[in-house]
């Protein structure tokens, strides 16, 4: 991903995939194709694409700001007090945003810190969109697809089970435990899944003791093994 201007000399940033390699050509066109459809302030916003030498890219707004990961770094030296808060205005506005996308029949899949930008205006953004289900399209297979670190994906997704907007719940509730402790809710690797195995991480109040109860129980019922044992939807969690 490039920083790059536009012919008004605005900063964009400009996916370009550096391998014409053709599976991979053909998830990022699907990326393009779904972002176009998409307008939200929650999900990073499609501004251009196209082919160049051969390679497609994706231009899209830049958010000026830092991921998550970085972010929830720095809001750890922050008082206590603050750090709840903000986490749980970064979970409301990752409800919203998956509120809408759930709305047009998509399933992001791959929700963690790394691919959640903080605005220097607080403004929260969804972005990568790079493994996203679309539900409507039965062309496409059912099975989830996991990439990067295994810790925020759901069970049904690691064991290769159908998914659905309970599965991004999932990965919020991984991605809500880790802004709050800086810690992964599962090591990754080390998750060995049966179906039907119900594995509970650590309560966030186990490394962080001034974590509000009600907080705390939210991102532990995101985090059910189960599907049908998370909250209902995204707005759901959000009102919680």
């Amino acid at each position: 991903v490039y920083l790059s201007r536009d012919s008004d000399g605005v900063p964009v940033a400009v996916k370009w995939m550096d391998q014409p390699y053709a599976p991979l050509i053909d998830r990022f066109k699907r990326e393009i194709e779904i972002l176009t459809r998409l307008d939200h302030p929650g999900v990073i916003r499609t501004l251009d694409h196209g082919v160049a030498e051969g390679r497609p890219y994706l231009a899209m707004e830049y958010v000026e700001g830092q991921d998550l990961s970085l972010y929830a770094s720095k809001l750890h030296q922050r008082p206590p007090w603050e750090r709840y808060e903000r986490t749980r205005k970064i979970g409301e506005a990752l409800c919203a945003a998956l509120e809408y996308i759930h709305s047009h029949g998509l399933v992001h899949r791959d929700l963690k810190p790394s691919n959640v930008l903080i605005a220097r205006d607080d403004r929260v953004v969804l972005t990568d969109f790079g493994v996203v289900k679309d539900t409507h399209d039965v062309t496409q297979t059912a099975v989830g697809i996991v990439v990067g670190p295994l810790s925020y994906a759901a069970p049904e997704q690691l064991l290769g089970e159908p998914v659905g907007p309970r599965t991004d719940l999932f990965g919020l509730g991984g991605t809500l435990y880790f802004t709050l402790t800086l810690r992964r809710p599962f090591q990754g690797i080390d998750r060995e899944l049966e179906a039907g195995t119900q594995i509970v991480p650590p309560p966030p109040s186990h490394f962080e003791p001034g974590v509000p109860v009600d907080l705390e129980g939210v991102i532990m019922r995101l985090l059910a093994s189960a599907p049908e044992a998370r909250p209902r939807d995204a707005a759901s969690v959000r009102a919680m």
